[in-house]
């Protein structure tokens, strides 16, 4: 604008004062990848004029750029559309990996933070095994203080993601993983952002939390963060992970009385509430004899069944309800149940029905477990 304002001097001391802000820091964020392209546009423009000497080096400079520019854009989409594919488990779609491999071949990743952490991440969807997790989660912590925190908090969507799948094959020490992660990032406050936690991950974070028995901490974090969340899901998102902490705490009796009149508008909180229903009656039966748990699974499963189609969060919890189903029916054998839970890799609440399969005890037949 000052340069078509025909006040050239100015234009040369904004521009160079441009070019030092860019050089000072570290690209922590994908629009600095965009500047960074931008400035090496107006450099090579300047070339093709004549305005400035002729340079390869600028061409080359602004090649790289865009390279960068389409490395990091593409590695955050690529993450996305990863974590959606296994989400609502349809088929991968082709590796990106040639091309961004050709790409950060050429730089010094460290002093691309971003770039490296979502290089790491990407294999991590992409391969899911541990050694990928400690890397990312290595870097992840590293780079707490030096990336955006918009950036942070959804790549540790994806970190938090990983150690639920592995929580619910049975992996329990992935939860001391997730915890870590949580506790770091909301020192370092990559939370107290608009939108920085979804409805799903927040109540995610509670649970966590609860798991490792920070119920002050839980409780704490509901109310530093709720101002931070989508207004639209504010109300149900809050009263959700309220339910969540008193749940873990054991308050049975009181988790029943909030959500008996309560309705949501979103099918994940309406399974989630039904299932917590499903676990508090369970827990009560043998205080409140009249209840019949398998009628309430059955009446579960034929929601589940109505959106499994649509909603990954319906199939999931399909596994879910026919073990409970199997404890509240006494047919099976112990064994048969844990062989159950053993085959199904991933199963919501694993920890919850394991705990309630050591109690459990199958209706006796003729002196015989049935």
């Amino acid at each position: 604008v000052l340069e078509e304002k025909q006040m050239k001097d100015a234009y040369i001391m904004e521009a160079e004062q441009f070019d030092k802000t860019i050089k000072a820091r570290l690209p922590n964020t994908d629009s600095n990848y965009f500047e960074n392209a931008l400035l090496a546009q107006l450099r090579c423009y300047k070339t093709s004029t004549g305005k400035i000497e002729k340079d390869s080096l600028v061409v080359r400079h602004y090649d790289q750029t865009l390279d960068l520019l389409y490395a990091v854009t593409k590695l955050k989409t690529g993450c996305e559309i990863i974590a959606l594919n296994r989400l609502h488990e349809q088929k991968m779609e082709e590796s990106i990996m040639p091309i961004i491999q050709q790409i950060c071949s050429k730089v010094e990743l460290s002093a691309h933070p971003l770039l490296n952490l979502y290089l790491t991440v990407y294999n991590l969807l992409e391969h899911q095994t541990k050694p990928y997790f400690k890397q990312a989660s290595t870097l992840f912590l590293a780079y707490l203080d030096k990336i955006d925190p918009k950036e942070m908090s959804k790549i540790l969507e994806y970190l938090l993601q990983f150690c639920n799948v592995n929580v619910n094959r049975g992996l329990v020490k992935y939860r001391d993983y997730a915890w870590n992660l949580v506790k770091k990032s909301h020192k370092n406050k990559i939370f107290n952002h608009t939108g920085a936690i979804s409805s799903t991950n927040f109540n995610n974070l509670v649970q966590i939390a609860c798991r490792k028995g920070e119920f002050k901490w839980a409780e704490d974090f509901i109310h530093s963060q709720l101002k931070y969340l989508d207004e639209r899901n504010n109300e149900d998102t809050v009263f959700m992970a309220k339910i969540t902490l008193d749940f873990e705490k054991g308050l049975y009796d009181k988790v029943l009385a909030e959500l008996e009149h309560k309705k949501f508008r979103k099918v994940s909180l309406v399974v989630r509430a039904k299932a917590y229903v499903l676990m508090c009656q369970y827990v009560l039966q043998s205080e409140k004899q009249d209840l019949d748990i398998s009628s309430l699974c059955y009446t579960f499963e034929a929601y589940l069944r109505r959106y499994q189609r649509k909603y990954a969060i319906a199939r999931r919890f399909m596994d879910f309800t026919k073990a409970v189903k199997m404890l509240s029916e006494k047919k099976e054998s112990k064994e048969t149940i844990q062989a159950y839970l053993q085959e199904t890799q991933q199963i919501t609440s694993r920890e919850w029905l394991e705990k309630m399969l050591n109690d459990y005890k199958p209706e006796i037949w003729g002196g015989m477990e049935r």
